[in-house]
């Protein structure tokens, strides 16, 4: 029996046509398992939003200098605080993420659990929204954002809420995806990391018990 995966991608600019006013395809390529007589479908999509000029890379905006999560009840180091409430957003809800996704992010406490960052501004302007990916072997399995004012060369500890879904074993990694700085101007990562079952899994709020 055939697999099915998703894998996403960028689209460059000098892959569509200056007539062409969007990208919307679909490319589907079979692969022939190494072992084993069933063969493995593979189907790429172009990540939403992704296509344009690429920006500069992000560990020349944000320099992360820690990354973990915690489950919920198991608390967090005392320097990490929760970001500020967001004008107008209740603070479990959806935002639309750089994906184009409503993506839920819990209240950070002890009901749910964190991921815990570190980071400094080292752009040369201030920031006051940065949008984190929380990356499990190079593949992306939750998502957090972090509001505030974020001065160049403030170092700052976040503790952002998540869903138990994007908590997998073994080395993470947090990323910024995409910055809104305090001029109005914003940045999305020009390499957007793919998105794994668990960051599916996570995007939606946990089913009442």
């Amino acid at each position: 029996m055939a697999s099915v995966r998703v894998i996403d991608f960028w689209v460059s600019p000098s892959m569509v046509s200056p007539a062409t006013s969007f990208v919307s395809f679909t490319i589907a390529v079979t692969l022939l398992a190494v072992a084993g007589p069933a063969g493995a479908q593979t189907v790429v999509t172009p990540v939403p939003g992704a296509a344009g000029t690429p920006g500069p890379a992000a560990s020349t905006l944000v320099h992360v200098t820690s990354c973990g999560t915690r489950h919920a009840g198991a608390g967090a180091e005392a320097q990490y605080v929760a970001p500020g409430p967001v004008a107008g957003q209740a603070s479990n809800s959806s935002f639309e993420n750089v994906y184009g996704d409503d993506y839920y992010q819990p209240l950070p406490g002890t009901s749910s659990p964190v991921m815990i960052v570190g980071f400094t501004n080292i752009s040369g302007k201030p920031m006051t929204m940065i949008e984190f990916g929380l990356l499990s072997n190079e593949i992306l399995a939750g998502e957090a954002r972090d509001t505030g004012t974020f001065t160049p060369g403030a170092g700052i500890k976040a503790k952002l809420g998540i869903s138990l879904t994007a908590i997998l074993p073994g080395p993470t990694k947090c990323v910024p995806l995409r910055i809104t700085f305090a001029d109005g101007s914003t940045w999305r990562n020009p390499r957007l990391p793919p998105r794994g079952n668990a960051y599916f899994n996570s995007k939606y709020p946990p089913k009442p018990l």
